[in-house]
């Protein structure tokens, strides 16, 4: 008789799963799918610009809390008040506003204006242009440094590099670079200035001690934008004409990973505190997000893995049903036959 009663337990069917217990299931992997993200980021506001203008570089100014925005259309620069997201300013700077460069030092902004051949230079005190520095053909990139007090331009047109002093706000070196120089970083660490040569395929290496170049680095196709990473002293070069990302190991001047991106990836910025380099790419109205540890792009999968577990652990929930109720209309033999098939698979 135990033997018996020992054969028929091991032959009952396993209670079927309500189905609203299976539904619980399914919202539990489903809620990360669909619930916004405590870190997904938002737009908080949206600054209009006077009319006319037509905004392309801009930098920030920690110690005023302000943005300065170079208004490529109206040949000004837009200051902006981070408390407000308001315009509280608006200087009149050279012809063809472009690059801008913060002097954190002097409390000066720097600003390359591409149509005169000109830098503007403006106080933050005052929000007034306190000079204006001759420079080479079709300035574009500028980048300040903070070592030598010196900021750098790079003049597209002319192929070369302008070091200006700030402390007389004049030029004290023109470096030769490659063809069409567009942007411009600073190394603070080894002392170097990285500037991508658009028309070369090059990127050009500079030591601020001397204003000599010391290395020619070949990149991608375009190189344009550029920035410094000095978490893992590397520098982030985009590659507009191969969709591309340089990285360049700045103890050895060498490329060390080539990174795929967008189309036409143009401007880089480097995020300190994540460890992160974004990549504007012009064609496809994406930023491309690289981490520096790994040096592969961030996306988004199409097919989120929350999906997968979703839909597995719903089948598995509304097989159990089935499974259950199927169990109790059959036959002994049928019933231990498809009892155990799932037991064993799991």
């Amino acid at each position: 008789m135990s033997a018996t009663k020992f054969i028929i337990r091991m032959a009952k069917p396993p209670r079927p799963i309500p189905l609203t217990a299976a539904l619980l299931l399914l919202a539990v992997f489903l809620i990360p799918v669909f619930a916004p993200s405590a870190l997904a980021q938002t737009v908080v506001a949206t600054v209009t610009l006077p009319a006319g203008g037509v905004p392309y570089y801009a930098a920030y100014d920690s110690a005023k809390g302000e943005l300065f925005v170079a208004n490529y259309g109206s040949n000004t620069v837009n200051v902006i008040s981070d408390s407000t997201n308001a315009v509280v300013a608006t200087v009149k700077v050279g012809a063809l506003a472009w690059g801008v460069a913060y002097d954190s030092v002097k409390g000066e902004v720097f600003v390359t204006n591409n149509g005169d051949n000109t830098v503007s230079v403006i106080s933050d005190a005052s929000n007034v242009v306190v000079a204006t520095i001759n420079v080479g053909t079709a300035p574009q990139g500028v980048a300040y440094d903070s070592a030598k007090g010196e900021v750098f331009v790079a003049n597209q047109g002319a192929n070369t590099i302008a070091v200006i002093s700030d402390s007389t706000n004049g030029v004290v070196a023109t470096v030769s670079v490659g063809t069409a120089p567009t942007g411009v970083a600073v190394d603070s660490v080894k002392g170097e200035v990285f500037v991508p040569n658009r028309s070369a395929n090059t990127v050009t290496v500079i030591s601020d001690s001397t204003n000599a170049v010391v290395a020619t680095v070949n990149a991608g196709t375009n190189p344009t934008g550029v920035a410094y990473d000095p978490a893992k002293g590397e520098v982030f070069v985009a590659n507009f004409g191969t969709n591309t990302v340089s990285v360049i190991s700045d103890a050895t001047n060498a490329v060390v990973a080539t990174v795929n991106a967008g189309a036409h990836a143009y401007g880089v910025a480097y995020d300190s505190a994540k460890g992160d380099v974004f990549v504007t790419n012009r064609s496809d109205n994406t930023v491309s997000v690289i981490s520096d540890g790994s040096s592969t792009t961030t996306t988004t999968p199409e097919f989120p893995a929350q999906w997968l577990i979703a839909t597995l652990a719903f089948s598995l929930a509304i097989g159990g049903l089935l499974l259950g109720r199927n169990q109790m209309r059959g036959t002994g033999v049928s019933q231990s036959r498809v009892y155990i098939q799932p037991v064993t698979g799991t």
